[in-house]
């Protein structure tokens, strides 16, 4: 049974199974030194993992993790290396407009819905930036399908080996895409016509077995849902131990999970994700530190308060970092609601204990003050 044809997770299960994480040889390492992109040192010995996608089942990656563990900032430097070292085209997805800051600081080409096929058939290295945030949500679910379906018309026409890769990011909004038939022929067919895919979300379940089986590399950043935690139990085989890793990640740190073409399965930990630094990054420090991109943050600022929170900004931009309890408290003196903000900071990665503390802290404050 060839892997890409695989549709169940108790399949899956039995051909991906790790009960004991092991590193990678030195030999191993070298090897893919030589043909794939850096990634990180891997945490027990310091070994340098490579990701080289022409030693694996298929190209694909899951990068699966909470807002500031480093899932995006790990995309980003994927999207860069497998277009500036390995000399791929790059088709990025942006349903938000997340990535708008780094595609003028990656120099992308901006996509004109003029076609897709006529910048792909140059058969030049690049990426080509697809930006829908400024459209309602039915126009960009119909904008999305139409590039999915125009992809994967110009993916036949490959023939794998003698093209550069292809590689098409898509973010959470993937699953919108998810019961589209020219999405699900990009995953199923892709390996065999040199096209990769690469899907990012937040939790594990929600990528169904059939298409995680389909999936060759998986990157495992900070993760506390339940239910993402049992996935990696049950399909995996994964000990509560390191179950409990995952959960205590800090950003960077992440599980690595891969299918060679050889029958060879690896998982271990990186120590930390090295890369670029795209974009200014916030530090909001709290009983742990996470990582957010100053746009996201202004975001979640304007969206939150009700009064002006130019200054709050800033000050953000300037410094660079925030403690937890002082932006609770910032938020709090600009009109925000206490249940939005905690709504806010759970999707941002923080943890419970730490923002009853840092609500403890900020409602004193507002309230010694008389606010």
């Amino acid at each position: 049974m060839t892997f890409h044809k695989l549709t169940s997770s108790s399949t899956l299960a039995n051909l991906m199974v790790f009960p004991d994480l092991t590193e990678h040889s030195i030999a191993i390492a070298q090897e893919h030194s030589m043909s794939g992109i850096f990634i990180g040192c891997t945490e027990k010995t310091g070994m340098p993992f490579f990701l080289n996608p022409k030693d694996l089942i298929n190209p694909h990656i899951f990068v699966a993790g909470m807002s500031g563990s480093g899932k995006t900032y790990l995309t980003k430097n994927l999207m860069i290396k497998l277009y500036a070292v390995l000399g791929n085209q790059i088709i990025l997805i942006d349903f938000t407009g997340e990535y708008a800051d780094f595609s003028e600081f990656a120099g992308c080409t901006r996509y004109d819905f003029s076609g897709i096929s006529k910048v792909l058939v140059k058969k030049e290295p690049g990426i080509l930036y697809i930006g829908l945030g400024g459209m309602r949500d039915k126009e960009k679910i119909s904008a999305a399908i139409n590039v999915v379906e125009e992809i994967a018309g110009f993916m036949r026409k490959r023939t794998s080996g003698k093209n550069r890769m292809l590689y098409v990011i898509l973010d959470e909004a993937w699953k919108l895409l998810s019961l589209d038939k020219s999405f699900a022929a990009l995953i199923r067919e892709g390996r065999k016509y040199g096209t990769g895919i690469i899907i990012t979300s937040q939790l594990i379940e929600d990528l169904e077995a059939g298409m995680l089986s389909n999936i060759a590399t998986l990157f495992i950043f900070r993760i506390q849902r339940e239910a993402s935690l049992r996935r990696l139990e049950t399909d995996y085989q994964l000990s509560s131990a390191y179950t409990h890793k995952v959960q205590t990640f800090g950003i960077g740190e992440c599980l690595v999970m891969q299918l060679g073409k050889s029958g060879r399965r690896d998982a271990f930990f990186i120590s930390g994700v090295v890369g670029l630094s795209v974009g200014t990054i916030i530090k909001v420090k709290g009983g742990v530190v996470v990582e957010l991109e100053y746009r996201r943050l202004e975001e979640i600022i304007t969206k939150l308060t009700k009064s002006d929170s130019s200054e709050l900004l800033r000050k953000l931009n300037s410094e660079k970092a925030i403690g937890l309890d002082e932006l609770i408290e910032q938020l709090i003196r600009l009109g925000a609601n206490k249940h939005d903000i905690l709504d806010e900071m759970r999707v941002a990665g923080f943890k419970n204990d730490d923002l009853a503390d840092a609500f403890a802290i900020a409602l004193n404050k507002v309230s010694f003050d008389g606010k």
